[in-house]
């Protein structure tokens, strides 16, 4: 699982995680954006589309800033038993 700070850049740090990964052979069940500030900047809005494009690795969640709770059932068979 892939926890990506939803911000101006996380694009570019994304597509570096999942490029390292690949290249260590390490599987990546998912991605989950982070809004790990109150304050949205301009990108917080097209980051999901733009990283849905550039990669095959699915989105499974996004957090906003305050949530308490997330739903992690898109991982299907990656969830513990």
């Amino acid at each position: 699982l892939l926890v990506v700070a939803n911000e101006l850049g996380c694009i570019s740090h994304t597509l570096q995680a999942i490029e390292v990964a690949r290249y260590r052979e390490l599987e990546i069940a998912g991605i989950v954006l982070n809004q790990h500030r109150p304050d949205d900047d301009e990108s917080c809005t097209s980051n999901q589309a733009e990283i849905a494009r550039w990669t095959d690795v699915p989105i499974v969640a996004t957090v906003k800033w305050g949530d308490h709770e997330l739903d992690l059932s898109k991982l299907g068979p990656w969830l513990p038993g």
